[in-house]
Formats: C-alpha cells, sequence, structure tokens
C-alpha cells in the first residue's frame, strides 16, 4: 500500500489465473479496480446510500456489512458507479 497525504493506494495482481482479479482484468482491462471510503459507522453509511438508490452486494448470507478485523466493511454495487467497485469501511 503506498500513501499520498491520508489517501492510501494499493497495487494489485491477480496471485492465480483463475482469481478474482484476474477475472476483473480480463473483462475489464487494467484500470482502477477498488476505491474505498472511510465512514464513520459503515452500517450508517450503507443505510443512508440505500435510501438514495445505491445498491449493495450482499455476502453469502445475504449481509451487506461484512466484519473485518475490528471493523465492517460493505461494497457498492460497480453497476452504479461506472464499473469500479466502492467500498465503505469504518
Amino acid at each position: 500500500r503506498y500513501w499520498v497525504g491520508e489517501v492510501g493506494f494499493e497495487l494489485m495482481e491477480s496471485t492465480t489465473p483463475d482469481g478474482d482479479v484476474a477475472s476483473y482484468i480480463d473483462k475489464h482491462g487494467e484500470g482502477v479496480m477498488l476505491l474505498s471510503f472511510n465512514v464513520d459507522n459503515t452500517r450508517e453509511a450503507v443505510d443512508e446510500l440505500t435510501a438514495k438508490g445505491y445498491p449493495f452486494i450482499p455476502d453469502s448470507q445475504g449481509e451487506v456489512a461484512r466484519p473485518f478485523r475490528d471493523c465492517e466493511f460493505a461494497f457498492i454495487h460497480p453497476k452504479k458507479l461506472n464499473g469500479v467497485l466502492t467500498e465503505l469501511i469504518d
């Protein structure tokens, strides 16, 4: 991960030819795959954006907010944001 001020950048490449990153690059080419926004509360941000018509990607149990270490994250569906997967994370 690289930082410019308070903005972090992560450069990714696939570790397997059939992985998620490889599939994304095959379909869309190289470029921005994911944009993350740090929010105070993921669930509140999800509720606010859902009310504004933003679709989220649920996990296999249908949950939108997913645990990660000591926080939660959620993905806004890329179809709403010009093909860029967008993450909210507290």
